[in-house]
């Protein structure tokens, strides 16, 4: 498991399930789901053979991830399940070649800004509102930075002349 780099956390899991009030060991342990699967495809030897690992997945046990988390291994199975209802996880289980955990959507959210912005296979078969939910982030963040780069006139007034682009009304909604 990686112990540099890093991950992208959007604000909206503040109004997630796993950040409710009474939830914390909940945050935490899907911040680390999202902190220990692969940033990129490799193979690994498992078994006698060569398996690939796509991005955003992680092959473990559920006995590991109760250790890790200091929690029973039926507590561990019933968040993943949780999580697996949410469309947030996938999880394949075997007895010979551990647990698959899949992160749904992981190439959308983990998407290094500079890279070539095509989705992979894994985004195209994975579309669900958490990409669309992703999309309005972006799409706020755009706006705010539009609304940061506003000059104001001498009374404190944005004016027509200070927009350094042209503008809809409906584009402001705090107006």
């Amino acid at each position: 498991m990686a112990t540099s780099g890093w991950v992208k956390i959007f604000r909206s899991i503040r109004s997630n399930w796993v950040w409710e009030n009474g939830n914390e060991k909940y945050a935490k342990w899907w911040i680390d789901i999202i902190m220990m699967v692969n940033h990129s495809t490799k193979k690994i030897p498992m078994n006698g053979k060569m398996v690939t690992v796509n991005a955003g997945e992680r092959i473990t046990s559920i006995k590991k991830l109760a250790d890790e988390w200091g929690t029973t291994r039926r507590t561990v199975d019933r968040f993943l399940s949780l999580l697996e209802q949410d469309g947030m996880l996938s999880v394949e289980k075997s007895r010979t070649d551990g647990t698959r955990l899949k992160v749904l959507n992981y190439g959308v959210y983990q998407q290094n800004d500079g890279e070539s912005g095509k989705p992979t296979t894994q985004e195209t078969t994975q579309g669900t509102a958490q990409g669309t939910t992703h999309k309005q982030e972006l799409k706020n963040a755009k706006n705010e930075k539009k609304k940061d780069i506003h000059h104001r006139s001498d009374d404190g007034d944005i004016t027509d002349e200070d927009l350094p682009f042209d503008i809809k009304d409906e584009d402001l909604p705090w107006l």
